[in-house]
């Protein structure tokens, strides 16, 4: 299974970052994760983030709009396990209209599985509309333990095309920061997570948020906001100035970064 396969209409952008949290399992191949490399897949409007499981010696390679899973380092000469792509809508439906004739079909609650004649087992989630996900797993391997290697789900970064000063790799790369520490707060909910918009980049927020920083001078600065619920479970709230079972509206997030560095979490709040 190398490099080399027809991807039609899929990827025009990644964003990249490594990270170590746990993701709790819903249904079908959704693993936790200890140590784990993401991207984010842009397919016709949508942002399907893809979370891969590195533990074990394991690594991944992401390139032109497809993941690529090695037992072992990433060699574009080598064999990948496994292989993870976006697909469009009418192949998708394609492949449910044959997918009950083949062997070891498994049907899940978003996703269903089976194996091909040649041994490679596929794998096929539904994530919304037009967000369609396929993994390919070589014969040779567990396919069920391989595919859980990976996960997918529809992304809650926001991609803006209206920004004249930040790129969509900009956009989602703040906001991997921001949703990688929003992770971390136990039983918060998310609900809405946007772009606040390029009038936030101002002289005067700017200087603030230096002001804020231990010594840093930031040359560019972004906003978001976000609408969660916060924690029910008092054993959630422990340590945390939460209001318990309460809506936060328009909560704010800032973050600064020198030139096209990376960005920094300056400020959270209101």
């Amino acid at each position: 299974m190398k490099k080399i396969i027809c991807l039609s209409a899929l990827i025009l952008s990644m964003c990249i970052s490594a990270t170590v949290f746990g993701a709790e399992s819903e249904e079908g191949f959704i693993p936790t994760f200890e140590q784990t490399a993401s991207a984010h897949l842009d397919q016709d409007g949508n942002e399907v983030r893809v979370t891969v499981d590195l533990t074990d010696g394991w690594s991944a390679d992401f390139a032109r709009g497809a993941v690529y899973l090695y037992d072992g380092k990433a060699d574009e000469n080598a064999e990948a396990v496994a292989i993870g792509i976006t697909l469009d809508e009418e192949v998708f439906n394609g492949y449910v209209a044959t997918a009950p004739e083949q062997d070891n079909y498994r049907e899940f609650a978003r996703s269903f599985a089976y194996t091909e004649e040649d041994g490679t087992n596929d794998y096929f989630f539904s994530l919304g509309p037009d967000a369609y996900f396929m993994i390919a797993v070589n014969p040779e391997a567990d396919g069920d333990a391989v595919s859980s290697r990976i996960s997918v789900e529809l992304s809650d970064v926001p991609m803006s095309d209206t920004s004249k000063i930040f790129s969509e790799d900009d956009i989602a790369a703040a906001s991997v920061k921001i949703l990688d520490e929003f992770n971390t707060w136990k039983g918060c909910e998310l609900h809405t997570f946007v772009y606040a918009g390029d009038e936030c980049m101002t002289e005067e927020n700017l200087k603030w948020i230096n002001s804020l920083g231990e010594g840093n001078e930031y040359t560019q600065c972004i906003e978001f906001l976000m609408n969660f619920h916060s924690p029910t479970d008092d054993a959630d709230l422990e340590q945390t100035a939460w209001q318990p079972d309460f809506e936060y509206e328009d909560y704010q997030w800032w973050l600064g970064r020198v030139g096209d560095g990376e960005w920094v979490i300056v400020s959270h709040g209101y």
